[in-house]
């Protein structure tokens, strides 16, 4: 989702069980609500960009995989600029992995 919640351990830590639960209960709500919103905004999106006769192209899934091993390229590029883009890029590619979207 497109928000995030951080708090300084020290003072979680210090928290009351109930007042982390309340916290952790609310934070995944909002990111539920995130979700919903960003797909519903999408929605809205494609329908009127159809509207105005834009045609929408869904991607196969074997030129989604073709694209990400073409991307991936691009990625190790990227990755060696810094420590921190070689994070985000094994992050990236990890995270793939795991969804089964990468080989």
């Amino acid at each position: 989702p497109a928000a995030d919640f951080a708090v300084n351990m020290k003072r979680w830590n210090a928290l009351p069980d109930d007042v982390k639960a309340i916290v952790e209960t609310a934070t995944k709500e909002f990111a539920r609500d995130m979700v919903q919103s960003i797909i519903m905004g999408d929605i809205a999106a494609a329908d009127a960009a159809m509207a105005q006769g834009v045609t929408l192209v869904n991607w196969s899934n074997e030129e989604r995989t073709r694209f990400r091993k073409v991307a991936m390229i691009e990625w190790d590029e990227f990755g060696k600029k810094s420590p921190l883009a070689r994070k985000l890029v094994d992050s990236q590619v990890a995270f793939l992995k795991k969804l089964h979207l990468l080989d």
